[in-house]
């Protein structure tokens, strides 16, 4: 090992770092270099084996593989995925602010919210792509470039180094600034007999003293065997020496995997995620109760096997209603109805006039829980019984399909309030426009109003939101989720319409929560409830966000049944032991998915998919092995 390769290594690794940018590659003797970041690191190695030190060389070879992976991808159907959507010629409309011919609104699409069961085309969907993967160095040149670096940065070599890349007038001044020693991440083609997958070489610095004074090197070398259908790479875990070491162990469950790989009628992924993530610090195959467990959730409304799935489409619909009073288009929804919306307008304003109205909640009732005890065994969500004149309206005019129908039930229904034909009953709290038109037409005093503009849709939309502030609040009380405190920030009426649709969501998405835990958990409705007041706490001072993941400490016992039923998709051990005031340890790991994209694929799919003989999920074994070299 001459001393001008470790100049050149040294040169290669502070150009890197004095780079401002850190996209920058560096090819060197067949090697390429580069700064890799966090993000980075997770692609190329399992997050569970490592908390890098930073700033890291991420070390490869310089041919890189074309690969082609299959990805999961739900396809934008416009509205909501199980939603399809039909394109219709767009009509052109013509009006002044004094009037309106027609409609206001541009009619370009329309969108079918028919109860269907769901497809693997509408949902769910798999294509393949081709991406550019790094590829391994052999194991002697990983070893050398390691050696390399612990040699450059060494106290007894370092300085006579250091003195001739000084007098090197091409290096640039602010490589001298450079005090911090850089870890090595280096891949490797696994062609050895014992498959190293990677090395990754770290500066140990004194932490009880001095934080910047360096002290020697952790050495980690990753070694990884892919499943046989025997299961004769798995380690015999029993007969580990376990003398003078800590055991900590960790698993985690993908509960969505599991349930497609049990159930026996194949289905479509449950959007989102829902994991459990458990630790403990025996040595036992199965979580003890004592264990740490967490809910690791994502939640994406709309699934249509969601028992929230009516309030989905209805808040849909409301949306749409509510962007057409900013842009002036709208996609009007489609029903398959067969009725004619003016006539069941009608048929209601009869039914009313005789005080019938509880018919009308009894008949949605029993068709609601018969659509929710068809989809999923899970909770089921009554509806409302109290509802008032404008909770029916809504329930009729927002299944309009164009701005002039609307407008013309609106114009019959001031007409039937004017004549003193009717006096609906509407809420104290309703602060509605149409609800003060309703206790107006009670003393006589309403009048024709002007529908222009868009005035009407601005009606249908404040019945709406009212309708749902009223059955979000019904749910979550019925089912005792929360308490009327919790939803208040959600509830509030002075403010303006869009704030008003904003926390109309935050709330679904809790109650979409709620379901997912409730179907794949089965959680007693103490812990839905600790859940729910965890999200809207959340809520209050953060936006929805689709990739948020939240995390929901849990008691162990509380989930045994999903242990029991469910196999680890992730089992860690790690048997660490002190060596002087640092932990040197030995991580063995088991996953069910290729834990290195970078080494050439070994295993035969069928092998990965075969759970039929003995329902043994197929697991890569990892095993990580720490070594510390303290030096001075």
């Amino acid at each position: 090992m001459d001393e001008q390769s470790i100049i050149e290594f040294k040169e290669v690794v502070e150009t890197l770092l004095c780079n401002p940018d850190r996209r920058t590659k560096v090819e060197h003797n067949e090697t390429k270099f580069s700064v890799a970041n966090e993000e980075i690191l997770n692609d190329v190695v399992p997050s569970q084996l490592f908390e890098f030190q930073f700033p890291v060389i991420l070390v490869s070879s310089v041919v890189d593989a074309d690969v082609t992976e299959e990805e999961f991808y739900v396809p934008d159907l416009g509205i909501n995925n199980d939603i399809s959507t039909r394109s219709r010629p767009a009509r052109s409309v013509s009006h002044s602010q004094s009037e309106v011919e027609g409609s206001p609104l541009k009619l370009q699409t329309y969108a079918d919210f028919s109860f269907s069961s769901p497809s693997s085309d509408a949902s769910l969907n798999v294509r393949k792509r081709t991406v550019v993967r790094a590829t391994g160095v052999p194991l002697d040149k990983a070893r050398e470039l390691a050696s390399y670096l612990s040699l450059a940065y060494s106290s007894k070599v370092s300085d006579h180094i250091q003195s001739k890349l000084d007098s090197d007038a091409t290096l640039d001044d602010s490589a001298q600034a450079i005090n911090k020693i850089p870890s090595l991440f280096i891949l490797c083609d696994g062609l050895d007999h014992k498959r190293t997958a990677c090395m990754y070489i770290e500066p140990i610095y004194l932490k009880a003293t001095d934080s910047n004074k360096w002290t020697g090197w952790k050495v980690s070398s990753i070694y990884v065997k892919d499943p046989e259908s025997d299961e004769s790479h798995m380690p015999n875990f029993h007969k580990l020496d376990l003398s003078g070491k800590q055991i900590e162990c960790e698993a985690k469950y993908d509960l969505f995997e599991s349930h497609q790989e049990n159930d026996r009628q194949p289905i479509d992924k449950y959007q989102g995620s829902l994991q459990l993530e458990v630790r403990w610090k025996k040595l036992t195959s199965a979580p003890p109760l004592d264990a740490r467990t967490i809910i690791k959730a994502k939640v994406l409304p709309g699934d249509i096997r969601s028992a929230a799935h009516s309030l989905y489409n209805t808040l849909e619909a409301l949306k749409l209603h509510v962007a057409g009073l900013t842009t002036s288009e709208i996609k009007w929804i489609e029903y398959e109805e067969e009725t004619p919306v003016m006539d069941k307008l009608k048929a209601l304003l009869e039914i009313l006039k005789h005080g019938d109205a509880s018919q009308l909640a009894n008949s949605d009732d029993e068709q609601n829980d018969e659509e929710f005890n068809n989809v999923m065994d899970t909770l089921v969500f009554h509806e409302r019984k109290d509802l008032d004149f404008t909770d029916h309206l809504w329930t009729v005019l927002y299944k309009c399909s164009s701005y002039s129908e609307l407008v013309e039930c609106f114009k019959y229904v001031f007409t039937v309030l004017s004549n003193g034909e009717l006096r609906p009953m509407v809420h104290r709290n309703n602060n509605t426009t149409v609800a003060q038109m309703v206790r107006d037409s009670y003393m006589g005093k309403l009048r024709m109003p002007n529908l222009a503009g868009v005035y009407a849709l601005q009606l249908l939309a404040e019945i709406g939101a009212e309708k749902l502030h009223q059955d979000y609040l019904f749910t979550f009380l019925a089912k005792e989720l929360v308490t009327h405190s919790n939803l208040e920030d959600f509830l509030k009426t002075d403010v303006k319409l869009e704030q008003k649709l904003i926390n109309l969501e935050k709330m679904h998405h809790v109650l979409e929560m709620v379901v997912m835990l409730k179907l794949f958990l089965n959680l007693p409705s103490l812990n839905l409830a600790i859940c729910a007041r965890a999200m809207l706490a959340h809520y209050q001072q953060e936006d929805i966000s689709p990739s948020h993941v939240f995390a929901f400490p849990m008691l162990t016992p509380s989930l045994k049944h999903a242990f029991e039923t469910c196999q680890p998709c992730m089992k860690q051990m790690v048997l660490a032991k002190m060596v002087g005031d640092m932990k040197e340890s030995v991580h063995h790991l088991l996953v069910t998915h290729q834990p290195f994209h970078h080494l050439p694929a070994s295993v035969d799919p069928e092998v990965l998919m075969d759970t039929t003989v003995n329902k043994n999920k197929k697991y890569f074994y990892v095993r990580k092995n720490e070594s510390i070299s303290i030096l001075i």
